[in-house]
């Protein structure tokens, strides 16, 4: 899989729940005979996504590291605070 999280200065109007502009996109390739990784990482993603503090800790990062990291390492730091 082929991963790209885009950051936008100005957020777009897409129709969200919440009624908030759109910030942050996240693009996924997967190839078509990995359906199950596809749904796992879709899963995984989803779940990040839907955490406040998730979200408000990625648009504080200014690096591309930063961001990895956090995305690297959300899971594992989930499961040690739970």
């Amino acid at each position: 899989p082929v991963a790209a999280l885009l950051t936008l200065e100005q957020g777009i109007d897409y129709d969200a729940i919440d009624n908030q502009p759109v910030d942050t996109l996240f693009a996924l390739l997967v190839p078509e005979e990995s359906t199950d990784e596809h749904l796992k990482i879709l899963a995984q993603l989803a779940e990040m996504f839907s955490n406040a503090d998730f979200c408000s800790q990625l648009r504080k990062n200014s690096t591309a590291k930063d961001c990895l990291d956090l995305i690297a390492h959300w899971n594992t730091n989930q499961q040690l605070s739970a």
